[in-house]
This record gives structure tokens, C-alpha cells and sequence, in this order.
């Protein structure tokens, strides 16, 4: 009985665990991770009195201790999640990615920050371009947003792009200006 609790249990906090990363929704995460502790919990009881039945008196001890150090391991990894999304915080590589498709998009010639951020189960990008004057800086604002949106999807279902944006003549920035703009991932 306790080997399908687990069974039962990890299958439950692997779905919770996924959906949860794939709709941005860290307290999804965390009850998936709550679950997984419980059919840890459910597997080393069953280990414990085992260990007690075969006339292993140390089993139940050493048991306890390992479920309360399991038990601390995911309450470190839930907590941990929890706190990123309480600061807002967006995976690095996520940051990265968004990074690459901005440097690569057509007319843009030069990147400077770029910055991701959750506000509720939405993605707030900024980044900083530099475009020839003649290209029209909606068409780039909208080429960027188009171009991040299958690469913050993933994770979030709605991406709000601030572009801040300055104009090149010749070989220096000239005008500088700003776009805004929206877009759902699907």
C-alpha cells in the first residue's frame, strides 16, 4: 500500500511540478513539491517498520531522521522558488535567450540591457535598442515582441515588451524614444 501512495504521490507532484513551471504559478510548484515529500514520507515509513519488524531497533530512528532531512530538502526547494517569485525574479538563461532574439532581430544595431520580471503570472521585458533612423521603431518594437513571444511562452502566457530605443545617424545615437507593447502567447 505504501509503494502506490508513492507511486501516487510522485506521479501528482511531477504534474503539479510541470503545470505549475508551465503557467507561471509558483505555488502550483510548490504543492507539487509538498506531494513529492508526502510519498517520500510514505515510502521510508513503510522502510522503517520494516526495519523494526526484522528486529532492527535503530530502523525507526534513523527513518525519522531521514524523512525530516528529506523533508528539509524540499522545503528548501519550494521555499527558494517561492522567494524568486516574490522578487520577481526570471530564470538567467530565460534572460539570456530574450537577449540573443533582440540582437538578432532585423534593423537592430546595437542591444543594451535587457530585463525580465514577473508581475503575476505575466513576463515585464525591457530592453534598450539602437536602430538606423530610417527603420520605423514600431516595426522593430513589433518584430522583437513577435520574436519573444514563442521564447517566453514557455513559462508565462503574457509578455509586455518595453522598447527604449535610440535612433543611429551615421555612426552615433541621435534621438531616443520609447514603445510599448503586448502580446499574449497563445
Amino acid at each position: 500500500m505504501a509503494l502506490a501512495g508513492f507511486a501516487g504521490n510522485e506521479l501528482a507532484a511531477r504534474y503539479r511540478i510541470r503545470t505549475g513551471r508551465m503557467i507561471g504559478s509558483a505555488a502550483l510548484v510548490a504543492d507539487g513539491l509538498h506531494a513529492r515529500a508526502d510519498g517520500i514520507t510514505s515510502l521510508a515509513v513503510l522502510l522503517g517498520a520494516g526495519g523494526v519488524a526484522l528486529g532492527w531497533n535503530w530502523a525507526d530512528p534513523v527513518i525519522g531522521l531521514v524523512i525530516t532531512v528529506a523533508i528539509l530538502a524540499v522545503l528548501r526547494q519550494a521555499a527558494r522558488e517561492i522567494y524568486r517569485r516574490l522578487m520577481d525574479a526570471v530564470d538567467p538563461a530565460l534572460v539570456d535567450r530574450a537577449g540573443a532574439v533582440v540582437r538578432a532581430t532585423p534593423g537592430v544595431l546595437d542591444v543594451g540591457q535587457v530585463r525580465m520580471r514577473w508581475v503575476g503570472h505575466q513576463i515585464r521585458a525591457e530592453c534598450e535598442i539602437v536602430v538606423w533612423c530610417d527603420l520605423p521603431i514600431c516595426t522593430a518594437a513589433h518584430q522583437i515582441r513577435c520574436r519573444l513571444v514563442p521564447v517566453v511562452v514557455a513559462v508565462g502566457r503574457y509578455l509586455l515588451a518595453h522598447v527604449r530605443w535610440s535612433c543611429a545617424f551615421g555612426g552615433g545615437a541621435g534621438v531616443v524614444g520609447s514603445s510599448r507593447c503586448g502580446g499574449t502567447g497563445g
